[in-house]
C-alpha cells in the first residue's frame, strides 16, 4: 500500500511568501498616506472650527484670543491645557499639541519640543495645520483680507512623503523654509 503525502514544497512556500511581500510593499505606502491624510484632515476640521470661533470673538471683542476657554468651542476629546504663556496657550493629548495665540493657532507637533507639555516621541505626526493673521507668516501677505491656513511638514518628522502627499491634497505647494515644506490650504 502506497501512502501519498500531501503538502507544499519549499519552492511553493517561498513563492507565496514572495507574493505576500510584494503586496505588502505596494499596500503599506498607500496605508501610510491614508493615515497621514486622516490626521491632517482632522486637524483641518478643528482649525476651521477655531477660525470661526476666533472670527466671532474678533467681531465681538475686537481681537483674537489665546484662551480656548473664552471661545464657543470644545477642544477635541482628550486635550487639556498643559502650558500658558504670554499670548499663547498649549493644549495636549500626549500625541498632538494645539497652540492658540493671538496672531496664529495650530494643531500638530510644531511645539512638541516644549517640556511643559507631555508628548510621547513618535506618537504624533509631522504635519501641522496652522492659521495665520494677515502678515503672520512668510506666505500670508499683510494685504490679505482673510486668515491664511497652511499645512506644513517638518523635514525631520515621521513619514515625510505621506504627509507631503496629504498636505498636497489640501492645497498648493508654496515653498519651503529651513525645516518645513509649506502648502496653502484652499
Amino acid at each position: 500500500m502506497n501512502i501519498v503525502k500531501k503538502g507544499f514544497t519549499l519552492i511553493e512556500l517561498l513563492v507565496v511568501v514572495l507574493i505576500i511581500g510584494i503586496l505588502a510593499a505596494i499596500a503599506l505606502p498607500q496605508y501610510n498616506a491614508a493615515v497621514a491624510y486622516s490626521r491632517v484632515a482632522e486637524a483641518l476640521t478643528f482649525i476651521k472650527t477655531l477660525n470661526q470661533a476666533q472670527e466671532i470673538r474678533r467681531l465681538t471683542i475686537g481681537e483674537y484670543t489665546d484662551n480656548a476657554d473664552v471661545l464657543d468651542i470644545s477642544l477635541p476629546k482628550g486635550f487639556t491645557l498643559c502650558a500658558r504663556y504670554v499670548n499663547l496657550s498649549l493644549y495636549s493629548n500626549g500625541k498632538t499639541i494645539i497652540s492658540i495665540g493671538k496672531t496664529e493657532w495650530a494643531m500638530g507637533p510644531s511645539v512638541t519640543r516644549n517640556a511643559a507639555c507631555v508628548w510621547k516621541a513618535g506618537a504624533g505626526f509631522s504635519a501641522t495645520i496652522a492659521t495665520y493673521v494677515p502678515g503672520g507668516s512668510k506666505y500670508c501677505p499683510s494685504t490679505a483680507n482673510t486668515l491664511c491656513i497652511e499645512c506644513s511638514v517638518d523635514k525631520t518628522g515621521g513619514n515625510i512623503a505621506a504627509e507631503r502627499k496629504a498636505c498636497g491634497r489640501l492645497g498648493t505647494y508654496l515653498g519651503e523654509t529651513g525645516t518645513t515644506y509649506v502648502y496653502s490650504v484652499l
